[in-house]
């Protein structure tokens, strides 16, 4: 076995206890999706409708404008230079005041 002991007996790195962020977990955190408000209130919509997808087109709707805008905001910080891309939490709130 390596060093450290994070690797199996085939010599192949293992997964540590507390390694990265999964994907659903990225997904779920709003330092990384300024639009989960919006997928929560389609999910919600989704279970109370007994997943009803017609029923909650206005939900998917509204997700989809808000994914849209973050992603078009990051391609123009992208465009001029600005690092992140997609602004932290606090400066996404100025944005959307400054939209109106």
């Amino acid at each position: 076995m390596g060093e450290g002991g994070n690797e199996n007996k085939f010599g192949k790195k293992q997964f540590q206890e507390h390694g990265p962020k999964t994907s659903a977990k990225k997904w779920t955190d709003r330092d990384n999706n300024p639009c989960v408000a919006e997928a929560d209130a389609s999910y919600k919509c989704l279970h109370e409708t007994n997943f009803d997808r017609k029923s909650c087109q206005t939900y998917f709707v509204n997700y989809q404008n808000c994914q849209r805008f973050w992603m078009n905001i990051s391609k123009e910080r992208r465009r001029l230079g600005i690092k992140p891309s997609l602004p932290p939490p606090e400066e996404r709130d100025r944005i959307l005041q400054e939209m109106g």
